[in-house]
């Protein structure tokens, strides 16, 4: 059965941050007959952080507006998407160049050609100082627009002064940002539909003489098919570089803050690819210091995405070195940020930090602290996370059970993972499976059970993947 998921609504109103909520709440006060059905039930959809089926009918329950709710959830829906155009299109460049080229189309059609002629000034500034190369087809039909209109004017012919079409070699620029940005649409269809790297689009070729939004853009896309295509060492080349150019332009400009911490983290995922330990924890050390620094404290959830991405990478380089007891120390603070970020966490991010959190204290001999980081993914399921971090989740819960002896649970637990699987699956799934059974049934049995299952267990197997399950049967000692 498919799984219930959170309306676009709900889910847009838990994304916006504290300054878009009240900018949205300025605007709603403007109506002249107190605040409106549409705000309240923003307000009762706001307070709600985890969501249930039937919990959007539940908290209008008895308003006066229960009667026409989806009337007020399409007005909300609309009204939070003006409040957030309303508040980005001054902050914003890039929203401000848009409002800048539609207020210019405005002003043409009026014939108030002065004024419009002020507005294109301004949205080409800004499009060439950022980089908004996709805007360009735009202005410079409002430019055309506008010349054609001055040169019917006779009078205002010598306004036509600096308007140099410079159309070609700005189109080359767009082009060649599109270009990027095509070429990273076309890896990640392929990597969503799991095809070859043969299928891929040819490797694109950073152009050092391009305008550094494009450079930006095709070294961002070249980082990224690299890394599809299993070289991990060439992504982290492209990503060195194209950090070294975003740090050399404006941190002022909107997109870059954002983008040198998407980029850092990419580098580190490298890294960690490489097993380039070293390079990893210096980069992991200066990534944890950027949300104190001024450029980025305005970052949406910079905090929160550092702490996840910061865990994410520290953890798995643990796991991966077998350094249990390093991985350990760091657990009090992991355990510390879920409860302090825990409303805000993405479903991918909730479950994969758990069971992380749970597989380093299982592995280091402490399966009880392990459930406490277990529980939790099932008794808060959230949309968007990855089933197979479930179902690890699942075996792993499975094995603490087993370590404590805890036979009943444990054999209910089983029963419920054998109803659960309808697909085929990996054979060291289902030989874990049927030891555990044995192991269960057969306790008289179990150096015999163990012997066996460390001679016929493939390292080579999704069960090793996600679960390091070699070195507990290495450790294990029965009776």
């Amino acid at each position: 059965m498919k799984q219930a998921q959170p309306s676009q609504l709900f889910q847009l109103i838990q994304a916006l941050t504290p300054a878009e909520k009240r900018h949205f709440s300025r605007i709603a006060r403007r109506h002249k007959a107190g605040l409106p059905d549409y705000h309240c039930y923003f307000v009762s959809l706001e307070n709600e952080k985890k969501w249930h089926p039937g919990i959007e009918e539940e908290v209008a329950a008895g308003k006066n507006y229960a009667a026409h709710l989806p009337v007020i959830r399409r007005q909300l829906f609309e009204k939070i998407l003006y409040a957030l155009d309303d508040l980005y299109r001054t902050t914003d460049p890039e929203e401000v160049a848009k409002a800048c080229l539609h207020e210019s189309f405005l002003l043409l059609k009026k014939r108030l050609l002065i004024a419009a002629r002020r507005r294109l000034k301004k949205a080409e500034k800004l499009i060439t100082t950022h980089g908004f190369y996709h805007l360009w087809p735009a202005c410079h039909r409002a430019k055309m627009t506008l010349a054609e209109q001055f040169i019917r004017q006779r009078n205002l012919k010598e306004k036509v002064d600096d308007f140099s079409l410079t159309w070609p070699d700005n189109r080359t620029e767009m082009e060649n940002q599109l270009a990027a940005q095509q070429h990273k649409l076309t890896v990640y269809a392929h990597r969503f539909n799991h095809l070859t790297r043969t299928a891929e689009a040819d490797l694109i070729i950073p152009d050092p003489e391009a305008h550094p939004a494009t450079r930006i853009d095709q070294l961002q896309a070249a980082a990224l098919q690299t890394f599809s295509a299993g070289d991990p060492a060439g992504a982290a080349t492209y990503n060195e570089s194209l950090l070294g150019e975003l740090k050399q332009l404006s941190p002022k400009a909107k997109t870059i803050p954002e983008r040198i911490l998407a980029t850092t983290y990419n580098l580190l995922l490298d890294y960690l690819h490489l097993a380039d330990y070293e390079k990893l924890e210096r980069g992991l050390a200066e990534m944890r210091e950027l949300p104190g620094r001024k450029t980025f404290r305005k970052l949406s959830g910079i905090r929160s995405r550092v702490f996840e991405w910061g865990f994410q990478l520290e953890l798995n380089a643990c796991v991966r070195r077998g350094r249990w007891s390093e991985g350990l120390k760091r657990l009090p603070e992991l355990a510390d940020g879920l409860k302090r970020y825990n409303s805000i966490l993405s479903g991918p991010a909730f479950a994969s930090l758990h069971l992380l959190g749970g597989l380093v204290a299982f592995h280091s001999g402490q399966p009880e602290r392990a459930l406490e980081f277990l529980h939790p993914l099932y008794q808060d399921v959230r949309p968007g996370a990855a089933t197979d971090i479930y179902q690890y989740g699942r075996y792993l819960h499975l094995l603490c059970h087993y370590c404590l002896r805890n036979y009943e649970t444990a054999d209910s637990l089983l029963v419920s993972l054998r109803r659960g699987r309808y697909q085929s699956i990996d054979p060291a799934e289902q030989q874990l499976i049927d030891q555990i059974g044995h192991l269960l049934r057969h306790p008289e049995r179990e150096k015999a059970i163990f012997r066996e299952w460390k001679m016929t267990y493939s390292t080579e197997s999704a069960v090793e993947h996600y679960l390091y399950l070699s070195y507990w049967l290495r450790i294990i000692r029965p009776g």
